[in-house]
């Protein structure tokens, strides 16, 4: 099981920060792009190494995300209208996953369908300035796809928040 911290700024137009580990090594950098329609979330490795790029459909009813990874694997997550509740559908080819928890909150966790089995799980911290993240990563070879899911959902309740 690993661990990854974020820390997000309070007043802020665009969004650009690190991803760190326990040690405070920085893991992932998180760029987002100014665009006055859509918005475009580039993350890249401790090297600078683009992992993946996480963007938002402009012309869609509700909420869509795709995430889109180096090796060409990509991922959907869309938002879907319920009673109180935020509800979000993460669909991909090679990935079962789906999102428990709540949402609004930022608390939630990340599993594969396929057995039950968490891969994963974000917690917001309430006591602080910014949002504030820890991350959980219980299947090593996930870990893209967590931190993937984190942003997007992160970017699609602030939008609903906003709204």
């Amino acid at each position: 099981m690993e661990k990854l911290y974020v820390k997000q700024k309070v007043l802020k137009i665009t969004d650009h920060y690190p991803i760190l580990d326990e040690r405070e090594n920085e893991i992932y950098h998180v760029d987002q792009d100014f665009k006055l329609i859509g918005n475009t979330v580039r993350v890249s490795d401790a090297r600078g190494e683009e992992i993946f790029v996480v963007d938002r459909e402009v012309f869609a009813f509700l909420p869509r995300f795709y995430v889109r990874f180096a090796d060409g694997r990509e991922i959907k997550l869309q938002g879907r209208l319920s009673f109180l509740r935020t509800k979000i559908d993460i669909e991909s080819d090679d990935m079962d996953l789906a999102i428990e928890g709540d949402l609004i909150a930022k608390d939630f966790r990340i599993f594969n369908r396929d057995g039950g089995r968490e891969i994963g799980s974000v917690d917001r911290k309430i006591l602080a300035w910014g949002d504030t993240y820890e991350i959980t990563v219980d299947v090593p070879e996930m870990r893209d796809v967590v931190v993937a899911v984190m942003i997007a959902v992160d970017h699609l309740i602030d939008m609903a928040e906003n709204s």
